[in-house]
């Protein structure tokens, strides 16, 4: 039996980094060719298995199985596939606006925290002296 740690199933789940991508994205295409014929309709649980199964059987296959284990490291077994910055915690840092100064600002960033071209994002969030709580992205 296999146990994934706390906070790291996003790097360690077989299926997450080589199936569903794909599948979601299968999925999304079968709806749009769907909606072609269909327009207005929405799809229901009638429809589903016409639009799914498609996509399912695209993208299914036992090679993106094992590439998923091969990738996680987890079959074979490499621990040094990912580094320890892979699994650091974010760092927040609290910076107080000097024009407003009961203004509370806290950034964090981490590597995991990366916008779809790989920058990574330092994600922003103000705490007014109202209490209302404001989040802003910040590509680096």
């Amino acid at each position: 039996m296999l146990t994934i740690l706390p906070h790291t199933s996003h790097r360690l789940q077989p299926l997450g980094l080589t199936f569903f991508s794909p599948l979601k994205s299968q999925y999304n295409l079968q709806v749009d060719r769907w909606m072609l014929p269909n327009p207005g309709r929405s799809v229901t649980d009638y429809e589903l298995c016409e639009i799914f199964t498609p996509a399912y059987k695209h993208v299914a296959s036992l090679e993106k199985a094992t590439k998923g284990f091969r990738c996680a490291g987890i079959v074979p077994f490499e621990p040094q596939v990912f580094s320890d910055e892979d699994f650091a915690p974010a760092t927040i840092t609290e910076i107080v606006n000097s024009s407003a100064p009961s203004e509370f600002t806290a950034m964090t960033t981490n590597a995991t925290n990366l916008d779809v071209a790989g920058t990574p994002v330092v994600v922003q969030k103000k705490i007014s002296p109202s209490g209302q709580t404001s989040f802003s992205c910040i590509c680096k």
